[in-house]
């Protein structure tokens, strides 16, 4: 998608001033629609691919700026969701709010409460629950247009990620938790909620299955994976064995190691930053070890890779883990230039 200008004020003061004011067809009229659709709408569209395409998920925005009730819309807006998950209707949305003094930037988690096609009345209603706070967003951020000085396309599609990354277990705990409701309502599409939706909180994916292209962050997961299963086999012994997506009681482990002696589970990481892999992996490793799992006949290993080389306050906390915790919790960075294994933190 070919780069467009940055957002101006006029765009949205535009959005302002002709929020929820009816449309009566005239060619002024027309005018201003056409105008909305080719500055903040395609804006926003832009936004919204750029951190779709960055973050290794699906978007969708469609450049209508009249309600079903024929006026102004108050806001733009674009979707960014999973698209291996049961629905579409739980989503990250990012565009233009009007805002009840002046208009802003508005990233958050929301779903599809108007004509809802999936949702049953008892989903749409845990929904509400699970992102709002007495009528407000539980999940959000704000820029107001006294800071977009301050803002380039770099900047604002940055702090997007950041906000989607951050806010990426929460999301996964909002669709499973809505997805095992059960159907009771008529006139709404089955549930199709998969154990794939159900145990995720990290970017694990089979290539093949998205529409729209594989991204960088889930062509990394495969690359690394591929990679680092060849690298182990290559240097296992005749007793050891190497296995990729071997499930753990009903968890499926990014690769699993067998040794006489002990067992070596990986989990792969791949997103921007190191502390975002982190926080991500280290809790999954664990849930993989301790949470609801039958006691194991030899002792475990837990090993988080990911692309990026250690730092000095990495190596700190997992010694930190390591020594005052006695977890078995250690680092490897994967290098892809090199194809090599880094060393064992």
């Amino acid at each position: 998608m070919r780069e467009v200008e940055f957002f101006q004020h006029e765009d949205l003061q535009l959005i302002k001033d002709w929020a929820n004011k009816p449309y009566n067809g005239s060619d002024y009229h027309q005018e201003i629609g056409e105008q909305l659709k080719k500055n903040p709408w395609t804006k926003t569209k832009y936004w919204c691919h750029k951190v779709a395409n960055n973050t290794g998920l699906q978007h969708e925005v469609y450049r209508m700026w009249l309600t079903q009730g024929q006026k102004f819309k108050p806001y733009t807006w674009a979707k960014i969701y999973d698209d291996e998950g049961w629905t579409k209707e739980i989503f990250f949305t990012v565009g233009i709010n009007e805002g009840a003094k002046k208009p802003f930037f508005h990233i958050k988690i929301d779903y599809q409460f108007e004509s809802p096609k999936e949702l049953t009345v008892e989903q749409d209603e845990l929904c509400r629950k699970l992102t709002r706070d007495d009528g407000n967003y539980r999940y959000e951020k704000r820029i107001y247009p006294s800071e977009i000085e301050e803002y380039d396309w770099e900047k604002l599609i940055e702090e997007s990620q950041d906000f989607i990354e951050d806010h990426l277990s929460i999301y996964y705990k909002i669709v499973s938790e809505v997805g095992q409701l059960s159907l009771a309502t008529k006139g709404r599409s089955k549930n199709k909620l998969s154990e794939n939706t159900r145990n995720r909180s990290s970017s694990r994916v089979t290539s093949g299955r998205r529409t729209g292209g594989v991204y960088q962050i889930r062509r990394q997961h495969d690359e690394i994976s591929e990679r680092l299963e060849s690298y182990l086999k290559e240097n296992i012994r005749n007793n050891e064995s190497v296995d990729a997506e071997r499930l753990v009681g009903n968890k499926p482990i990014d690769i699993v190691h067998e040794k006489p002696n002990k067992f070596i589970y990986y989990e792969i990481k791949t997103y921007r930053k190191l502390n975002y892999c982190v926080r991500e992996g280290l809790g999954q490793l664990l849930e993989y070890a301790f949470w609801n799992t039958a006691e194991l006949s030899k002792p475990i290993e837990l090993i988080l890779v990911s692309k990026h080389k250690p730092t000095q306050v990495l190596k700190e906390y997992i010694r930190k883990l390591q020594n005052e915790f006695g977890l078995p919790i250690h680092y490897r960075q994967f290098d892809l230039d090199e194809n090599k294994l880094g060393k064992l933190i």
